[in-house]
């Protein structure tokens, strides 16, 4: 099968050593399939045009001109543009989190999916669009939504059937994030770090929960005087990159008395991960499947997350524990049950890890496959009712 991704149109580009969620999941999708036989190419945003191959997978590089939110759509225009003019057309056009493409693919035959793992498109029910973004969404062959969670809401959001909606999750390298006592050592090592670690990887932002995680460190040390707390990832919200609020935030960690590394590099993220006694995700909001976590999953760490959206399926409580979101008490008590309670955390972990097993990309890219080949034989046109 010949199958084309479209990486969202804003850097970084996949294969990106400090890339982003979504850019890491086209990368890691597309290497799979590649292994399952396909032919796939990734076309992501680059300073240049040009090509190059990837562990197997053409990536395709687009330079825009436009500024955001533009450049999203230039970037889907281009990248569109050269598969018209390919001599192999693709089977499937596989879009990520951007439904425009579902009209300017309309010239294709190729079956059109459109992946995401957030549903509020441009702004969704609060621009005057809506009803445009809902119709663009319902000429997808396939509409797949990260998790049961992100399925639900958006079914309700778009007034979608629910059938219409299938969920396939991000996957998580099994083989890359696995449990490994001796880059954990060496990590900790080079942090110069001798008691418990408790590890954040993610965005530092009050959406992804970081200011709880903040406020529940000193009632954790208050228990625990050698913990420590570890966050790794930039400082960065939804609409960009602020100045004055990484000012803010600096004082926070400071205050705090945390260790921040600043974004960590995809190479180094499983030795972190292993070097963690617990791993903390505490969004606030719009958490629609929680990879971060799933990856500490699958290096045998025990995970304490908000009960909150995705995590509700990416963090089963037998992997480690949940908290309501916002509560640092409660958070706070979470981790320091799990550090008191040695035996328990190691199972947490070993479950954590079978847990993770269920999320490969091997079984992942499985599943889509059988998706891709059901909508091949599905008609194209939708029924009426559902426009």
């Amino acid at each position: 099968m010949r199958i084309a991704h479209l990486s969202i149109g804003a850097f970084p580009p996949v294969f990106f050593k400090y890339g982003g969620a979504v850019q890491r999941w086209v990368g890691e999708l597309a290497c799979e399939q590649v292994r399952r036989g396909h032919s796939v190419t990734v076309f992501s945003p680059g300073l240049a045009n040009g090509s190059a191959y990837v562990r197997g997978v053409k990536l395709a590089h687009v330079k825009c001109r436009a500024s955001q939110p533009w450049a999203h759509i230039e970037f889907q225009v281009r990248a569109l543009v050269r598969l018209m003019r390919a001599s192999d057309k693709p089977d499937v056009i596989h879009f990520h989190s951007e439904p425009e493409g579902a009209i300017l693919s309309g010239w294709s035959s190729a079956k059109r999916v459109l992946s995401y793992n957030n549903f509020y498109f441009r702004g969704g029910r609060e621009r005057p669009f809506y009803r445009v973004y809902r119709r663009l969404i319902q000429q997808f062959d396939l509409l797949l939504p990260c998790s049961q969670y992100c399925r639900s809401a958006s079914s309700e959001y778009w007034r979608l059937p629910a059938s219409r909606l299938l969920v396939s999750p991000c996957g998580v390298d099994v083989e890359i994030f696995r449990p490994d006592e001796s880059s954990g050592r060496a990590e900790r090592q080079a942090l110069g770090l001798v008691g418990p670690l408790i590890l954040y990887v993610g965005r530092i932002c009050r959406q992804k929960g970081t200011d709880t995680l903040l406020a529940a460190y000193p009632r954790i040390r208050a228990k625990h005087p050698n913990a420590r707390l570890v966050l790794a990832g930039p400082f960065e919200q939804f609409d960009g990159h602020d100045p004055s609020a990484q000012r803010v935030w600096e004082r926070l960690i400071s205050a705090a008395g945390a260790v921040h590394l600043g974004p960590v590099s995809d190479e180094r993220l499983p030795r972190l991960y292993n070097a963690a006694d617990v791993f903390v995700m505490p969004t606030a909001e719009l958490e629609m499947f929680g990879m971060a976590a799933l990856e500490a999953e699958a290096c045998g760490v025990p995970v304490v997350a908000s009960d909150h959206g995705g995590l509700r399926e990416t963090v089963p409580t037998e992997c480690g524990s949940r908290f309501p979101p916002g509560d640092a008490s409660a958070l706070a008590e979470a981790v320091g049950d799990l550090l008191e309670d040695n035996a328990r955390r190691l199972k947490c972990g070993e479950r954590a890890r079978a847990h993770a097993l269920k999320f490969s990309w091997r079984r992942v890219a499985a599943d889509l496959d059988e998706l891709y080949e059901a909508s091949a034989m599905a008609p194209r046109d939708r029924d009426a009712s559902e426009r």
